[in-house]
């Protein structure tokens, strides 16, 4: 494939101003998402325990969607895509389902540690969820 000869390391702020672009792209979806989880629900759901944990699962599972839809394609994410970025393996290859898995549950550790698995782009070159999921952000010319 040609683009594999062609990807290079990209600068910390890229790959940081992807993921910023991105998280403003998601936070649109999860806001457009909320709408019929709550017209079914009715209002007052979230003083329901059992019904607060199936909407963040529901918001979770639109977020990996949103992802896996484009990774498992081999498309950049429309952040990745506006600063010249895509998702590949360390070897340079199309993440798979395993990939994608695994970069998805580290990303939340990078969520859950307030940030700092995105701020260790500036120690290795790459975000601590990219290093534990195999898979490195790449500037694909």
């Amino acid at each position: 494939m040609n683009e594999q000869m062609n990807l290079t390391n990209p600068s910390p702020l890229s790959i940081l101003g992807a993921a910023l672009y991105d998280s403003l792209i998601l936070i649109v979806i999860l806001l457009l998402a909320t709408l019929p989880y709550t017209l079914v629900m009715g209002p007052g759901f979230e003083q329901d325990p059992a019904a607060r944990l199936a909407f963040q699962l529901y918001l979770l599972a639109i977020s990996y969607a949103f992802f896996a839809w484009f990774w498992l394609q081999g498309h950049p994410t429309l952040g990745e895509k506006a600063w010249g970025l895509c998702l590949r393996t360390s070897s340079g290859q199309v993440p798979g389902w395993l990939h994608l898995n695994r970069r998805f549950l580290a990303t939340l550790l990078s969520i859950a540690t307030l940030g700092l698995g995105w701020l260790w782009v500036f120690v290795k070159g790459q975000t601590l969820h990219d290093q534990l999921a195999d898979t490195k952000i790449m500037r694909c010319a």
